[in-house]
């Protein structure tokens, strides 16, 4: 953890949001932040939630961390299109790197920043509302 990170945490007041990073160009998260000079899209609609655990199944397969964010998938223009689903659909993210990370009031910077997930999206679904994205 950055000594920004840790001294923003350590305050009596402090905000820690979301980035998410798909395929090293995509930035996302719950508001419009400027992280490493890009502007992030605000349609993350909840803070992304990690399953860290790792163990041995029963048939020798190992269970790996997984990642579930759901995204507003309406109201918000992305490069050009109306909706997310509309600019990638349900199979355009697949196998794609993606990152999350989060930060503090003063860290404008993902070197800065706390990573605490690394992955490719495996699957992605979305209704009118709402695009899933689940990655491993």
């Amino acid at each position: 953890m950055s000594n920004k990170f840790i001294n923003d945490v350590s305050s009596n007041t402090y905000s820690v949001k979301p980035v998410v990073v798909i395929n090293n160009n995509l930035y996302l998260s719950t508001h419009s932040l400027n992280i490493d000079g890009v502007t992030t899209y605000n349609i993350v609609k909840d803070i992304p939630r990690v399953s860290e655990k790792i163990e041995l199944l029963e048939e020798g397969a190992i269970q790996i961390p997984y990642l579930s964010i759901s995204l507003i998938n309406y109201g918000k223009s992305i490069e050009g299109y109306k909706t997310f689903s509309a600019l990638y659909g349900d199979r355009g993210l697949s196998d794609k790197s993606i990152d999350v990370y989060y930060i503090s009031q003063s860290i404008n910077t993902l070197e800065e920043a706390v990573k605490v997930f690394t992955g490719f999206i495996r699957k992605a679904k979305h209704t009118k509302q709402i695009f899933t994205i689940e990655a491993e």
